[in-house]
């Protein structure tokens, strides 16, 4: 199976460390995309993982968050078509869900931002599936 799984927060290096290694010992083909953003990429290099950044978090302000959403999907959906995975995985997920749904390729977004509204429109509707943990309940 090939899984593409996308960072763009520190705490996403974390989260997927060990989903990566366990994949990728079963014999898994794992592609990681990221977003230059605080150590996030810092910790991607440190821990040895390859991957490709795909945008940075550039200045705070509506405009800039736009420029980098479309700039992200367009270089997301590229990758995708070349490297053809099989599923795609993020927390968060707004770049995967629309990638996801533009190729017909699985998007699985890991869920753990109750108040993020504008966030959750853009993405719930394109998302395959919406993972939950049981304290946001």
């Amino acid at each position: 199976m090939k899984v593409l799984i996308d960072i763009g927060h520190p705490a996403h290096v974390h989260f997927f460390y060990q989903p990566i290694q366990l994949l990728r010992s079963h014999g898994h083909e794992v592609f990681i995309t990221s977003r230059k953003k605080e150590i996030a990429t810092d910790l991607l290099d440190k821990l040895g993982i390859e991957h490709v950044i795909l945008s940075s978090m550039g200045s705070k302000g509506s405009l800039s968050l736009l420029r980098e959403l479309i700039t992200r999907d367009i270089k997301l959906y590229r990758v995708a078509r070349q490297y053809r995975p099989d599923i795609i995985a993020a927390i968060g997920g707004i770049f995967i869900s629309h990638v996801g749904r533009l190729t017909g390729i699985p998007s699985l977004v890991f869920y753990d931002t109750e108040n993020a509204r504008l966030q959750n429109a853009l993405t719930y509707p394109l998302a395959s599936r919406v993972i939950v943990p049981r304290c946001l309940f």
